[in-house]
């Protein structure tokens, strides 16, 4: 999909369970602080389900500036 169709479609997400409430959230910072905040992707460890265990750190100000500058490069 070339970057101008990007723009102009209205583009739907339909998340699951209690992902909508996360997403307003992440917007909600995003329009606080002007950047998103890192996620921390976490898993139950299956020896002790009572523990849990960091599996990556997400860094979506990355994902979101990596993904502008594919769009600039696409536009030109």
């Amino acid at each position: 999909m070339a970057v101008e169709e990007w723009s102009k479609r209205n583009i739907y997400l339909i998340l699951s369970g209690i992902a909508p409430g996360g997403a307003a959230l992440l917007a909600a910072i995003h329009g606080l602080r002007g950047a998103f905040p890192k996620v921390v992707w976490v898993y139950q460890e299956s020896r002790d389900p009572a523990q849990y265990e960091v599996a990556q750190i997400i860094n979506l100000q990355a994902l979101r500036d990596n993904a502008r500058k594919v769009r600039a490069t696409q536009g030109s």
